[in-house]
């Protein structure tokens, strides 16, 4: 594990939930992690071979419906801090929140308390926000905001000292393979990585090569989970109507391997989501090196600048991506020059370096403030 200078004793971080992925950031300036499952739930099997280096505790307690009725889970998580000597505890639900309060609100060593959230739907609601923002008061420390429009809701009232940061995701980009060859073949290859769903809006792809089928040879794979079968069914519907199934394939979902050594392969990556925090999989096809063709939704144009090192289409617009795909096509220098900087900018941005370094001067005036 990478180690920074920064912290000459370094912290025991405890992260409660599914945000594994933070884990080698606060590795770059802990002295342990601590990675926090239900142990019914089996997340360990999801984990990557660098994850499983982590100490991993599963939870005995089943977690009750409201968080305030926990007596035993709270009992438990601090049990866990006081065993392991816990400076920091990471959560990415409200619930974890308000039980890992509790749980150290009477400890003579009371933890740091930060959280964040990867649910980017449940932003857009003006209600959800006030709520959360009012529990992220109460009952954390710090918040980590993984996009740009959750920071700005959150810190838009507060004081010059926020409690909110505005951190991304990250991503090892020397674990990917490298896309070495932009020109295409006979048939130019597509693919989207997500679960197939409403708001990964696979449909709006569909209705994209719709208008290209005709004068170019095109092939889509959607690589994820079916999580809506009715949304599938309504996909595959428009498919058959349009005579266009078979430039579609349905995957499924692969290993985090498989994906890395397959993403390649692929001329294009076409991100269709409707709304996203810092999604990986932009992330992982720019580490590859991949053009990236993507919605202007909140999330994805934090991690793309737009003709630089990826292209934002305008959002449910069918006229725009129909056209930028085909100047995509039409180009293979053009994909070249994105897929290049796909690389770079992944290498300057979204570094665990620089955010271990940025998260770590986070955490020091939390705990000044604090005392």
């Amino acid at each position: 594990m990478i180690k920074l200078e920064m912290n000459a004793k370094g912290d025991n971080v405890l992260i409660l939930g599914n945000n594994t992925r933070f884990a080698k950031i606060f590795s770059c300036f802990s002295q342990k992690v601590f990675l926090c499952f239900e142990k019914q739930l089996s997340q360990f099997e999801r984990l990557s071979d660098e994850e499983k280096e982590y100490i991993v505790i599963n939870y005995v307690t089943k977690k009750e419906n409201f968080p305030f009725l926990c007596k035993k889970r709270i009992s438990e998580i601090s049990r866990i801090i006081t065993d392991n000597k816990i400076d920091i505890i990471f959560v990415n639900r409200i619930d974890d929140m308000i039980l890992s309060y509790r749980a150290i609100k009477h400890l003579t060593r009371k933890p740091l308390l930060l959280a964040t959230f990867h649910n980017s739907l449940s932003w857009h609601n003006r209600l959800q926000v006030f709520i959360k923002k009012m529990l992220i008061e109460k009952y954390s420390d710090g918040c980590i905001c993984l996009a740009r429009f959750m920071y700005n809701q959150l810190s838009k009232s507060e004081r010059k000292n926020s409690k909110y940061l505005y951190l991304p995701n990250t991503i090892d980009d020397s674990s990917f393979f490298k896309k070495t060859n932009y020109l295409s073949g006979p048939i130019f290859r597509i693919c989207y990585v997500a679960v197939i769903s409403k708001n990964k809006n696979q449909l709006f792809i569909a209705k994209t090569i719709k208008n290209l089928h005709k004068f170019i040879n095109v092939h889509v794979d959607f690589i994820g989970d079916i999580v809506d079968k009715k949304y599938l069914c309504k996909i595959n519907d428009y498919l058959l109507k349009n005579n266009i199934a078979d430039n579609f394939t349905f995957c499924g979902r692969m290993n985090y391997i498989e994906v890395k050594e397959k993403l390649p392969s692929y001329d294009l990556y076409f991100s269709s989501s409707k709304s996203e925090m810092s999604p990986y999989n932009i992330l992982e096809a720019k580490a590859c090196g991949l053009p990236i063709l993507a919605s202007h939704a909140y999330g994805q144009q934090d991690l793309i600048k737009n003709g630089i090192d990826g292209v934002l289409y305008k959002d449910n617009n069918l006229s725009d991506s129909t056209s930028l795909i085909m100047s995509l096509i039409s180009s293979s220098d053009y994909r070249k020059q994105l897929g290049s900087c796909a690389i770079q900018s992944i290498k300057s941005d979204n570094n665990y370096r620089s955010a271990a370094n940025i998260l770590h001067i986070f955490i020091m005036r939390l705990k000044n403030e604090k005392k």
